[in-house]
């Protein structure tokens, strides 16, 4: 999520017991209330020789002094303008990543980011400092497009490591720990009626889906997608990017099996256009794809890595995608260690 070595199969196996409870979390919350998640996470590979097309991908890290990305999220309102989360602060642009600077929480190591879609003055980032989980406020709040920050309405934990808004009401908010996950072995869940400014837990359990990012068919809110890892007995039965039909009660392959799928996007104008992020665990058999496309619901999928040579070489993990609402030729990708890059034809030159 060569061979592994025990420390790093400890660690993956961490990571995707924490992190497999966001899904089906977030699946319940599509069930009962239309969520959406912003901006925007063992078989042969499907491809396409017709597809096998020219791609091209730009570096934009002009101004950003820290390439290791974790999150990234795009204003609906004004889609050059972009945020993204690094281990020292969060950074934004306003001319499509032409140019980015640090706008603030530089003494933090930022793990979720959402924009408020009604207010998108209104940024919400989760970060996560180490330390003792009652002395951490770890969920910050900017009402100025990240001018200045506030944590004094934080709910009190190790850190936010998920942040999700509801699109039916823009003053409901989810977050998540991560760190606590790993600590607990089940799933506990912040969720703020009032924008923030309090907090409750909302919910405990133990599904069997490990995801990296959940999204949502914009036309069909029972359609979701969610990269990561399928687990049985708490063990790795299939890695990929998985696909339910029915809200997330059940959940089947896509044609993107084999591959450790950190994150994925959906072409908000053309939901049959879906793109997906990989990431190097080290696993045999699970090698590193950069970026994929898929132009038929993910039954199919291609590369588009034209232009991410030395991304590919030092196997910078892809860690958010997102898309252009206005204009969804245009696709962003950030990376672990290589920073953000940008397309402005869908990934694609010279396909037709």
């Amino acid at each position: 999520m060569l061979a592994i070595a025990p420390k790093e199969i400890f660690m993956r196996k961490l990571r995707n017991t924490a992190q497999y409870i966001f899904s089906l979390i977030l699946a319940l919350l599509f069930l009962t209330s239309g969520l959406v998640m912003p901006g925007y996470s063992r078989s042969q590979h499907h491809h396409s020789a017709a597809l096998n097309a020219e791609t091209s991908w730009t570096s934009i890290n002009a101004g950003l002094t820290n390439l290791g990305i974790s999150a990234m999220a795009i204003n609906p309102a004004q889609p050059a303008t972009i945020y993204v989360g690094t281990s020292t602060g969060v950074f934004k642009t306003t001319d499509g990543g032409a140019s980015w600077s640090n706008t603030g929480l530089s003494r933090n190591s930022v793990h979720a980011l959402a924009i408020d879609f009604t207010n998108p003055n209104i940024v919400h980032v989760g970060v996560s400092n180490g330390g003792e989980c009652r002395f951490n406020f770890p969920l910050f709040r900017s009402t100025d497009g990240g001018a200045s920050w506030s944590n004094h309405s934080s709910p009190a934990d190790c850190d936010i490591s998920l942040i999700v808004t509801d699109p039916t009401s823009p003053n409901v908010l989810y977050a998540g720990s991560e760190t606590q996950y790993i600590g607990t072995g089940s799933t506990i869940l912040w969720k703020s009626t009032d924008s923030g400014a309090t907090w409750s837990t909302v919910w405990f359990g133990n599904p069997g889906l490990a995801s990296y990012g959940l999204v949502v068919d914009p036309t069909n809110s029972q359609t979701l997608y969610a990269p990561g890892d399928l687990y049985a007995n708490m063990n790795v039965v299939d890695s990929g990017l998985f696909k339910s039909t029915d809200g997330g009660a059940s959940w089947n392959a896509t044609g993107l099996t084999n591959t450790n799928v950190y994150t994925m996007a959906i072409n908000p104008l053309n939901s049959n256009i879906l793109y997906a992020g990989t990431i190097d665990y080290g696993v045999a058999n699970t090698p590193f794809r950069g970026v994929l496309k898929s132009t038929d619901s993910g039954a199919s999928w291609f590369a588009i890595n034209n232009g991410l040579s030395d991304l590919l070489s030092a196997h910078s993990a892809i860690t958010a995608i997102v898309v252009d609402p206005a204009n969804p030729n245009i696709v962003y990708a950030a990376s672990s260690g290589s920073g953000v890059f940008r397309s402005n034809d869908g990934g694609l030159c010279g396909y037709l």
